[in-house]
């Protein structure tokens, strides 16, 4: 029997579904059919994510890859891109039907114990979407976490979805979209809600202007309010009749409504501040609207009006509504990086940054590149000057914007993306909401007395005035007055062209900020509108007396005061300290609106926050013996003491109990007390470095660890020495490392908060591991087997030429994920090497493939601490990437992301 013809163009019906799976069977037999099953749980699919489900579940069915291809690249799964595929609706229901038949008898339902993994898997993957900065990577996990909590807290699953309807259904039709389409994602553990299922595809026919099928499921439930709980949703027929009454009805006749785009730049000629570039910004502007109206997209340029917040609702509701915003930043002026930044903060998606080719990138974070470059509109042929411009941008804006718009792509927004992971836990982004809907606290959590800096760093430079001034001096003012108030004082010096992760946490949570304008900084005015964007108050703004205020942005209230360039004077300092102190206190007893998009708009809410994470549920036939606090044993050379005797303070905070020679007493035999301590303890810290070569001591503590089956973190100071490198194994990831897998090296952290900041992090990551060290043993995965499963298989493809270059790729991406798990980095550094060199010869060095696999093998290097030889790789890589695949390519832009990163 052949698949149904339908299969992959539209959802299946129920038996055609049953149709699929038979011939499924027939062509892949019982075992990929189990896989299937297990595979059903979760609502997308990963290769490394398929490989934990198999050798959890399915470990005695071998160790076949095969196993997984048959499930991935069967006719019952799509592939979406980017590595994710998605099981067919009605296949996934028959699955989860059948997986539950299958194993009814067990103690523990299996669904239940795969949920529970795919719980551990989000948590252990949430901190990889920030490192490759792969925003689908984060929507991913953003959907995977709901479907967990739906199969293992149903309630809490349900009554969060509910809350997250009533606070977006009003306003935010991507959000209701979202939630919307996430009810197909949940169906089955929330098959006992079914009037909150049919409520939320409701909403979603109304976002996606489908008023016959959203009358057809919101009239069917009826005049009476949906309850879950404690929260109360709209009536359905209430809802129908305030989308009726604020909608025009629709004409059979007339044609679908026509999309929208806000364009964000300044108008007129502009000289460009920093490089002197004369710009003619409405030639630039007629040749963006020109593509988009052939493509029916209506463009408007965004009007900056001089006065708040009456005249700037029209604005901030057209950031919100339109589908899609274009800010160009070619001019660098502040209104438009201002506008920036609160467009980020409003909006999930669909924010373009463009540029004409000449701007300077390094002026912006990296982690908000230039997704489209232009040429000078002005410049082109005698009888057109701008035509081949023209051409050359209407090109890139159908391929870049147009097309996936109309395909119903969303780009993703990369600040919602960061601020989706913990701690922030942002779930949604601002909306309108009701006049009369409860109004939350804006999250603060645990920056309840922080108070965040966003200022330059060093001396700039003015190039409107041409003023230098040293910031440093200015912050030394505000933060005395921020610590005399008993306040936390938070500053990132960073570059322009770094933003710290933390710090667009802060600009969510921290209930205080000061942002000080002076010298103009492009950096500053994009971190304000995120700060006005994303918190409805308590920020100070600051600036010295010879910046120029643009006129768009007078109306904003400003404190001034008096820079010498090189010193502030001390009469001045402290009438500044005295002002910033009265503003803090004042903030803290009656915080304010000072924010002009919450202003200009009092019904519009702060961003939503995800459910918390649910509790496990104790179980009568297994039951938890209480946890005691885990403890550790500090290794180290005395010299280190300067990193070792912090590192133990902040361990003891994160809940550890350290052990360490700085507890001896007077008169203790030190050495058995030493040992003592050692073998009590759970884990070994190991602070090492070129100094501990040689050092016969800590060399004995790590071997006894090793010996007893210890776990042992290092935390490295500098690079170890030769002798003493064999110590720690590529199996042994080092506590001091960021995002990107880099070492954060110690020595290296020379400034005294940035110093704080990686041990700090370290303790962080030790105590994470050590929380997550005991777990069931049914959801388990076996460390040494799996790595042990991926040796052989790296093995046998090494030696089987035959094998499909795509399934060793898949084989060996799967291993560079699990490195997390304890897969070993050197041996998938080996396969990818061997890849490469097949792909070189098979396709040729450019081939996308083969591109690919290099940046991969950078990669491995940049995991395994080799930081010169990785970027020496990502630095030869990138100019074939930008002439193979061009500037803006995906694979383009992470190999610049990965260049600056470990070029800081």
């Amino acid at each position: 029997m052949p698949y149904p013809a339908a299969l992959g163009q539209r959802p299946l019906e129920t038996h055609e579904a049953y149709a699929a799976l038979e011939q499924y069977v027939a062509d892949y037999g019982r075992d990929p059919l189990l896989l299937l099953m297990h595979a059903a749980v979760p609502e997308t699919l990963r290769p490394d994510l398929l490989n934990l489900i198999r050798v959890n579940f399915l470990a005695t069915h071998g160790p076949d890859p095969s196993l997984e291809a048959d499930v991935l690249f069967s006719p019952l799964a799509t592939a979406l891109g980017g590595g994710y595929y998605r099981i067919d609706a009605q296949v996934r229901w028959h699955c989860l039907v059948m997986l539950r038949s299958l194993y009814r008898h067990d103690p523990r339902p299996r669904i239940r114990r795969i949920a529970e993994l795919l719980w551990r898997y989000v948590e252990a993957r949430e901190h990889q979407a920030s490192r490759a900065a792969d925003p689908q990577l984060a929507e991913f996990l953003d959907i995977q976490r709901w479907v967990a909590l739906a199969f293992l807290e149903p309630a809490s699953a349900a009554h969060a979805f509910a809350d997250a309807l009533r606070q977006t259904h009003a306003d935010g039709s991507t959000v209701a979209l979202r939630l919307g389409g996430l009810a197909a994602a949940i169906e089955l553990p929330l098959a006992g809600q079914p009037e909150l299922l049919a409520y939320a595809r409701g909403l979603d026919a109304l976002a996606s202007g489908n008023d016959a099928e959203a009358e057809r499921l919101l009239g069917a439930l009826g005049n009476d309010e949906i309850r879950v709980g404690d929260i109360v949703l709209k009536a359905p027929e209430a809802v129908l009749a305030d989308y009726r009454a604020g909608a025009p009805q629709p004409d059979p006749a007339a044609a679908p409504p026509r999309r929208r785009c806000l364009a964000i730049q300044a108008a007129g000629r502009r000289i460009d501040r920093a490089t002197g570039r004369e710009l003619d910004m409405d030639a630039a502007y007629q040749a963006i609207r020109e593509p988009l109206a052939a493509a029916g997209i209506d463009c408007l340029r965004a009007d900056l009006p001089g006065g708040f917040p009456e005249s700037w609702q029209g604005l901030i509701r057209d950031i919100l509504s339109v589908d899609l915003v274009i800010c160009d930043l070619s001019a660098q002026d502040p209104a438009t990086l201002y506008l920036t930044g609160i467009s980020l903060a409003l909006r999930r998606g669909n924010v373009f940054v463009v540029a004409d080719r000449q701007f300077p990138g390094q002026a912006l974070p990296a982690w908000l590149p230039v997704r489209l470059t232009y040429p000078d509109p002005a410049r082109g042929t005698a009888d057109d000057p701008g035509y081949e411009a023209r051409e050359v941008l209407a090109a890139k804006i159908q391929l870049f914007v147009v097309d996936p718009l109309q395909a119903g792509d969303s780009a993703a927004n990369p600040v919602f993306t960061v601020l989706t992971r913990a701690p922030s836990g942002l779930d949604a982004p601002p909306t309108l909401q009701p006049a009369d809907a409860p109004e939350a606290p804006p999250p603060t959590g645990d920056l309840a007395n922080t108070c965040h800096v966003i200022q330059g760093f060093a001396r700039q430079t003015d190039f409107l005035t041409g003023r230098s001034l040293d910031l440093d001096k200015s912050f030394a003012v505000i933060e005395h007055a921020v610590k005399a108030s008993g306040l936390d004082c938070v500053w990132f010096d960073d570059a322009p062209a770094e933003l710290p992760e933390q710090a667009l946490d802060l600009l969510l949570r921290a209930p205080l900020a000061i942002v000080d304008l002076s010298a103009g900084l492009p950096d500053i005015f994009i971190q304000l509108g995120l700060r006005h964007g994303l918190r409805p108050g308590s920020t100070l703004l600051l600036a010295e007396a010879g910046y120029r205020t643009p006129p768009e942005l007078s109306p904003l209230r400003i404190l001034r005061y008096k820079h010498g360039g090189n010193e502030m004077d001390s009469a001045e300092a402290q009438r500044l300290q005295s002002e910033i102190t009265r503003w803090l206190k004042e903030a803290m007893a009656n915080p304010a609106v000072d924010s002009p998009v919450y202003a200009a708009l009092p019904n519009l809410r702060p961003p939503v926050r995800r459910p918390p994470t649910p509790e496990p549920e104790p179980l009568a036939q297994d039951p938890v013996p209480p946890q005691s606090r885990p403890r550790v044993f500090i290794s180290y050379v005395h010299e280190y003491r300067q990193y070792a005797a912090p590192l133990a303070r902040v361990l003891r905070a994160e809940g550890i109990d350290v052990a360490w020679d700085m507890d001896l007493m007077a008169g203790d035999a030190w050495q058995e007390k030493l040992t003592a301590m050692l073998d009590e303890a759970d884990a070994l810290v190991a602070v090492a470095g070129k100094l501990t070569d040689g050092r016969p001591n800590p060399l004995a503590e790590i071997e006894r660890a090793k010996q007893q089956g210890k776990r042992i973190f290092p935390v490295f100071v500098d690079p170890l020495g030769p002798s003493y490198e064999p110590t720690f194994p590529a199996s042994i990831q080092a506590a001091n490392i960021d995002d990107m897998g880099n070492i954060l090296w110690l020595s290296r952290a020379t400034e005294e908060y940035l110093r704080s900041a990686v041990i700090a992090r370290s303790a962080r990551q030790i105590a994470r591991a050590l929380s997550t060290n005991t777990r069931s043993p049914s959801t388990t995965t076996d460390l040494h087997k799996l790595r042990s499963q991926f040796v052989q298989q790296v093995k046998n493809l090494v030696l089987d030429r035959l094998t499909p270059l795509w399934g060793r790729r898949l084989i060996a991406e799967n291993a560079f994920h699990l490195d997390d798990f304890s897969v070993g980095m050197h041996q998938t550094l080996s396969l990818f090497e061997s890849l490469l060199l097949d792909c070189t010869r098979i396709l040729g060095p450019d081939h996308p493939e083969t591109l690919g696999v290099r940046r991969h093998v950078a990669e491995c290097k940049a995991r395994l601490g080799n930081t010169t030889q990785a970027l020496a790789l990502f630095t030869a890589l990138l100019p074939d990437c930008q002439r193979l695949l061009g500037p803006n390519h995906p694979e383009t832009l992470s190999v610049r992301t990965h260049i600056t990163a470990l070029s800081a």
